[in-house]
Protein backbone atom coordinates (compact mmCIF):
# COMPACT_ATOMS: atom_id res chain seq x y z
CA UNK A 1 0.00 0.00 0.00
CA UNK A 2 2.82 2.39 0.87
CA UNK A 3 5.24 0.98 -1.44
CA UNK A 4 4.07 3.14 -4.44
CA UNK A 5 4.33 6.49 -2.44
CA UNK A 6 7.06 8.68 -3.90
CA UNK A 7 6.53 10.83 -0.46
CA UNK A 8 7.09 10.19 3.08
CA UNK A 9 4.59 9.16 4.93
CA UNK A 10 5.54 9.77 8.90
CA UNK A 11 1.67 9.37 10.71
CA UNK A 12 0.84 7.21 13.25
CA UNK A 13 -0.98 4.68 11.63
CA UNK A 14 2.10 4.08 8.91
CA UNK A 15 4.30 3.19 11.75
CA UNK A 16 1.42 0.80 13.50
CA UNK A 17 1.74 -1.18 9.89
CA UNK A 18 5.66 -1.49 10.11
CA UNK A 19 7.45 -4.66 11.37
CA UNK A 20 9.71 -3.12 14.09
CA UNK A 21 12.15 -5.66 15.15
CA UNK A 22 13.04 -4.85 19.33
CA UNK A 23 16.14 -7.30 18.66
CA UNK A 24 18.01 -6.61 15.39
CA UNK A 25 21.56 -4.47 15.52
CA UNK A 26 20.08 -1.69 13.60
CA UNK A 27 17.91 -1.39 16.60
CA UNK A 28 20.75 -1.46 19.06
CA UNK A 29 22.43 1.11 17.14
CA UNK A 30 19.67 3.31 17.26
CA UNK A 31 19.17 2.67 20.93
CA UNK A 32 22.70 3.70 21.75
CA UNK A 33 22.27 7.37 19.47
CA UNK A 34 18.91 7.89 21.00
CA UNK A 35 19.16 6.66 24.97
CA UNK A 36 22.32 8.15 25.79
CA UNK A 37 21.67 7.52 29.49
CA UNK A 38 20.37 3.92 28.98
CA UNK A 39 23.91 3.14 27.29
CA UNK A 40 25.85 5.04 29.89
CA UNK A 41 24.43 2.60 32.08
CA UNK A 42 25.61 -0.47 30.15
CA UNK A 43 28.94 1.18 29.91
CA UNK A 44 28.98 1.38 34.19
CA UNK A 45 28.32 -2.02 34.56
CA UNK A 46 31.19 -3.30 31.92
CA UNK A 47 33.62 -1.02 33.89
CA UNK A 48 32.60 -3.13 37.00
CA UNK A 49 33.23 -6.22 34.78
CA UNK A 50 37.16 -5.70 34.83
CA UNK A 51 36.96 -7.05 31.22
CA UNK A 52 39.30 -5.66 28.93
CA UNK A 53 40.99 -3.13 31.25
CA UNK A 54 44.26 -3.50 29.84
CA UNK A 55 43.18 -3.09 26.71
CA UNK A 56 40.95 0.01 27.36
CA UNK A 57 44.25 1.73 29.15
CA UNK A 58 46.16 1.45 25.84
CA UNK A 59 43.14 2.76 24.02
CA UNK A 60 42.57 5.66 26.41
CA UNK A 61 46.38 6.16 25.69
CA UNK A 62 46.47 6.62 21.99
CA UNK A 63 46.50 9.97 20.20
CA UNK A 64 47.78 9.70 16.81
CA UNK A 65 44.45 9.83 14.98
CA UNK A 66 45.42 6.88 12.32
CA UNK A 67 45.94 5.02 15.30
CA UNK A 68 42.82 5.55 16.56
CA UNK A 69 40.63 5.10 13.60
CA UNK A 70 42.75 2.05 13.19
CA UNK A 71 41.41 0.47 16.10
CA UNK A 72 37.89 0.59 14.82
CA UNK A 73 38.39 -2.00 12.63
CA UNK A 74 40.53 -3.99 14.62
CA UNK A 75 39.34 -6.62 16.95
CA UNK A 76 38.58 -3.94 20.03
CA UNK A 77 36.22 -5.97 22.59
CA UNK A 78 33.14 -4.39 22.48
CA UNK A 79 33.40 -3.30 26.08
CA UNK A 80 35.93 -0.93 25.31
CA UNK A 81 33.58 1.08 22.44
CA UNK A 82 32.96 3.86 23.99
CA UNK A 83 36.55 4.06 25.80
CA UNK A 84 37.98 4.18 21.96
CA UNK A 85 34.92 6.78 20.96
CA UNK A 86 35.60 9.21 23.83
CA UNK A 87 39.20 8.98 22.84
CA UNK A 88 38.71 9.85 19.36
CA UNK A 89 36.33 12.76 20.73
CA UNK A 90 39.01 14.55 22.41
CA UNK A 91 40.96 14.09 18.67
CA UNK A 92 37.97 15.39 16.35
CA UNK A 93 39.45 17.70 13.99
CA UNK A 94 42.48 15.14 13.14
CA UNK A 95 40.10 12.00 13.81
CA UNK A 96 36.90 13.05 12.11
CA UNK A 97 38.21 13.61 7.69
CA UNK A 98 39.80 9.69 8.70
CA UNK A 99 36.56 8.28 9.59
CA UNK A 100 34.66 10.28 6.73
CA UNK A 101 37.28 8.86 3.95
CA UNK A 102 37.58 5.19 5.54
CA UNK A 103 33.69 5.33 5.89
CA UNK A 104 33.75 5.80 1.73
CA UNK A 105 35.74 2.48 1.51
CA UNK A 106 35.10 0.10 4.52
CA UNK A 107 32.31 -2.19 4.91
CA UNK A 108 33.34 -3.66 8.00
CA UNK A 109 29.94 -3.54 10.31
CA UNK A 110 32.08 -3.17 13.48
CA UNK A 111 33.51 -0.10 11.88
CA UNK A 112 29.99 0.83 10.08
CA UNK A 113 28.78 1.19 13.62
CA UNK A 114 31.35 2.41 15.53
CA UNK A 115 31.38 5.28 12.85
CA UNK A 116 28.21 5.68 13.00
CA UNK A 117 28.46 6.44 16.73
CA UNK A 118 31.41 8.74 16.24
CA UNK A 119 29.79 10.96 14.03
CA UNK A 120 26.71 11.25 15.99
CA UNK A 121 28.72 12.10 19.49
CA UNK A 122 30.84 14.70 17.35
CA UNK A 123 28.34 16.51 16.35
CA UNK A 124 29.78 15.76 12.70
CA UNK A 125 27.41 17.80 9.86
CA UNK A 126 28.38 16.66 6.54
CA UNK A 127 25.18 15.57 5.48
CA UNK A 128 25.75 15.67 1.52
CA UNK A 129 28.80 13.30 2.13
CA UNK A 130 26.62 10.95 4.16
CA UNK A 131 23.88 11.06 2.30
CA UNK A 132 25.81 10.09 -0.65
CA UNK A 133 26.60 7.14 1.62
CA UNK A 134 23.31 6.15 2.36
CA UNK A 135 22.45 5.77 -1.23
CA UNK A 136 25.20 4.64 -3.28
CA UNK A 137 27.49 2.15 -0.43
CA UNK A 138 27.12 -1.26 -2.05
CA UNK A 139 26.44 -2.82 1.53
CA UNK A 140 22.92 -2.69 3.09
CA UNK A 141 24.44 -2.80 6.59
CA UNK A 142 26.03 0.18 5.31
CA UNK A 143 23.16 2.14 3.84
CA UNK A 144 20.58 1.28 6.85
CA UNK A 145 23.10 2.54 9.48
CA UNK A 146 23.37 5.86 7.82
CA UNK A 147 19.84 6.02 6.81
CA UNK A 148 19.54 5.68 10.74
CA UNK A 149 21.96 8.85 11.35
CA UNK A 150 20.29 11.28 8.99
CA UNK A 151 16.53 10.18 10.55
CA UNK A 152 18.22 10.84 14.34
CA UNK A 153 20.19 14.36 13.78
CA UNK A 154 20.07 15.03 9.44
CA UNK A 155 18.55 17.97 7.79
CA UNK A 156 14.44 17.66 6.51
CA UNK A 157 15.41 17.73 2.68
CA UNK A 158 17.01 14.26 3.21
CA UNK A 159 14.35 12.98 4.35
CA UNK A 160 12.87 11.21 0.74
CA UNK A 161 16.26 9.41 0.33
CA UNK A 162 15.40 7.77 3.95
CA UNK A 163 12.04 6.73 2.64
CA UNK A 164 13.56 5.59 -0.54
CA UNK A 165 15.71 3.51 1.41
CA UNK A 166 13.28 1.80 3.66
CA UNK A 167 11.17 0.82 0.36
CA UNK A 168 13.66 -0.25 -1.56
CA UNK A 169 15.62 -2.86 1.03
CA UNK A 170 11.59 -4.01 2.27
CA UNK A 171 11.34 -5.35 -1.13
CA UNK A 172 15.08 -6.71 -1.21
CA UNK A 173 14.15 -10.70 0.04
CA UNK A 174 18.26 -11.20 -0.01
CA UNK A 175 19.02 -9.11 2.91
CA UNK A 176 20.56 -10.51 5.73
CA UNK A 177 20.79 -8.19 8.99
CA UNK A 178 17.18 -6.46 9.22
CA UNK A 179 18.67 -4.15 7.28
CA UNK A 180 15.16 -2.20 6.71
CA UNK A 181 15.28 -1.86 10.38
CA UNK A 182 18.24 1.59 10.38
CA UNK A 183 15.69 3.46 7.57
CA UNK A 184 12.83 2.72 9.44
CA UNK A 185 14.05 3.68 12.73
CA UNK A 186 15.21 6.52 11.05
CA UNK A 187 11.75 7.82 9.74
CA UNK A 188 10.35 7.28 13.22
CA UNK A 189 12.88 9.77 14.26
CA UNK A 190 11.84 12.41 11.34
CA UNK A 191 8.39 11.65 12.40
CA UNK A 192 9.21 12.68 15.89
CA UNK A 193 11.70 15.65 14.91
CA UNK A 194 9.18 17.09 12.17
CA UNK A 195 6.21 17.01 14.58
CA UNK A 196 4.00 14.17 13.26
CA UNK A 197 4.48 11.78 15.95
CA UNK A 198 3.90 11.96 19.72
CA UNK A 199 6.95 11.78 21.98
Amino acid sequence: MYEALDTPKLSQHFFDLQPFKKVSQPALVWGMLTLPATMEKVNQLSKQMNRGKEEAEHIAGLSDAGNLVLRMSEQTDKVNHKVLLDQMLKHQETVTPLVLDKLAEDNDPVFVELAVRYLHEAGVEDWELIAKLASEADSAYKRSLLSLLLGVKGPEDKLPLVWKQYLAMKKNADLQKDEEQGPLYGLMEYGYRLGHLDS
